[in-house]
């Protein structure tokens, strides 16, 4: 009987009748942190299983050669979708455009050198692709950058961008997280702490503005004539408005508290941001303790704000993970934003000028991503609603009433985004067999199809993987565990096993392939 969950496996073992041998595994650390632990993993598994039935009809890099797409993004315009698909450590761009939407390699980047492509961002013209390549973390705490391929030129994290015509890259600088001006290709990204621009693709850099501490959560205004950001002094930070026009810098209602995630109104003339209160040096969302927040508008051009909601006193009500990927100025001149206060990450509205929240997610279940259309009046978010070991996608007004389901189904439906003007959702979509790739579909969920079948290498095994079956069983203090049983197939009596346990809940297995990257 388990009776209790642990972090790290450290032991694993097979018993049963396997030619008279035992096999047993001692191993330290996170299996889920790797790619090599998860290999070793599945090696582990495929020899105790062919101690007792026949091997496999398919090799291991067969089943490990499914690409894993990630960063699905959609121009300005809805017309063209672009992601990013590592595939046997190649990591590459893809593009699709209106009106058919057939997907292409967009770059041609052909060795494995360890480095991540990430923070991809098309221009408003839809031209251009930018994105950072190198070592998803930066410098470590002694100035370097990882380099596994101990390439003896050293290694980057650079910000490139790519013509989405013709697919040629230009380098435009060390740094990341890049973004275009609103209304212009003007490239404009961060290297340690501090904003460097180009104004030009190919053109020559230069740092934007010269301001003590570090930045980051860089938004332009609607005309593209300011860019809202947070300055951060370490124990404390302020949302900051550059104008481009006169050239100055402003602050809007500075503290001593930490201030982040500026939102512009439709109008550009306010500015919505979150106060997290009180916060230290030591700030960390591991700590085990009270964070306080509240939301504020302000006036941009005076910098004068009030507080429209404060967060409450209890546990759940403390300021949750990756609130950004959820926080928007919405139509009705609506603030969305997420919140467990009720002990489920759920969405609510709330006017611009203060009042009672709009609960527009309630139940037992969570929300962890989401998308808006072009002119904000609802959202598609997935969540495991009503099927609590898959995600699903639904849809919501952000006004409020009740939600309505999008996809269904034994698949899982993740990262949406909306294009071709609100009437058609892109996201990512797995089976238990089929790995994770790009889909499409209406609104409504009708005409679901994958947007680059051809990505999959034809002698993937999908047919011959086994469907997890869902097991639920209690631990000794009677919490609800839910896991997943693989049984061989045309097998019976007793067999070899392997019991695996990890961190949660966030790291949740699925019964279908997972949508985290490692």
């Amino acid at each position: 009987m388990l009776t209790s969950l642990a972090r790290d496996v450290r032991i694993l073992r097979f018993s049963g009748d396997c030619d008279k041998n035992d096999l047993t595994i001692a191993y330290v650390g996170d299996l889920m942190k790797t790619r090599q632990r998860f290999l070793l993993l599945a090696i582990i598994v495929s020899l105790a299983f062919t101690l007792r039935v026949q091997a496999q009809s398919f090799t291991l890099e067969q089943v490990m050669s499914a690409p894993f797409p990630s960063d699905l993004i959609v121009s300005k315009r809805g017309d063209k979708l672009a992601w990013a698909f590592a595939a046997e450590g190649k990591r590459n761009i893809w593009i699709a455009e209106a009106p058919a939407y057939a997907a292409r390699q967009l770059t041609h980047y052909d060795k494995d050198d360890g480095g991540e492509l990430t923070d991809l961002a098309l221009s408003p013209s839809g031209n251009f692709i930018a994105f950072a390549r190198g070592n998803e973390q930066g410098k470590n705490q002694g100035g370097e950058y990882a380099n596994p391929t101990t390439d003896p030129a050293g290694t980057k994290k650079e910000v490139w961008v790519a013509d989405a015509r013709t697919g040629r890259v230009t380098l435009i600088g060390e740094g990341d997280s890049p973004s275009f001006n609103a209304t212009s290709d003007t490239v404009v990204y961060i290297r340690e702490g501090k904003f460097y621009v180009t104004p030009a693709i190919g053109g020559k850099e230069r740092r934007l503005i010269e301001i003590r501490g570090t930045v980051n959560s860089p938004e332009r205004s609607p005309d593209g004539s300011q860019l809202a950001f947070v300055s951060n002094r370490g124990d404390h930070s302020f949302i900051t408005i550059y104008d481009t026009l006169s050239n100055q810098l402003r602050f809007v209602s500075p503290s001593v508290d930490r201030d982040v995630l500026p939102r512009w109104s439709a109008d550009g003339r306010r500015i919505a941001f979150i106060r997290l209160f009180n916060i230290q040096d030591s700030f960390s969302m591991d700590r085990e303790r009270l964070q306080p927040w509240g939301i504020f508008v302000a006036d941009a051009k005076t910098g004068d704000a009030k507080q429209i909601w404060r967060s409450g006193d209890q546990d759940n009500d403390s300021y949750p993970q990756n609130v950004g990927d959820f926080w928007h100025w919405v139509a009705g001149d609506r603030l969305l934003f997420p919140s467990e206060k009720d002990g489920w990450m759920h969405l609510y509205s709330i006017s611009a000028e203060g009042g009672a929240l709009t609960a527009l997610t309630p139940g037992d279940f969570e929300v962890e991503n989401l998308a808006l259309p072009p002119d904000k009046s609802f959202v598609v978010f997935s969540t495991n609603k009503s099927d609590i070991d898959r995600r699903h996608l639904w849809w919501a007004s952000v006004s409020g009433g009740a939600p309505r389901q999008i996809t269904a189904g034994e698949g899982i439906e993740m990262y949406p985004v909306l294009f071709d003007n609100g009437r058609r959702v892109a996201f990512l979509h797995s089976t238990a067999r089929d790995p994770f790739l790009p889909y499409v579909a209406n609104i409504d969920g009708s005409n679901m199809k994958p947007l680059a079948p051809q990505a999959l290498p034809r002698d993937f095994p999908s047919a011959q993987l086994v469907a997890p079956e869902q097991v639920i069983f209690k631990a000794a203090d009677g919490t609800e565990i839910h896991g997943q049983l693989f049984k061989p197939k045309n097998v019976s009596g007793k067999m070899p096993a392997l019991v695996f346990m990890h961190g949660g809940p966030p790291r949740q297995m699925l019964l279908g392939w997972h949508y985290m990257y490692y």
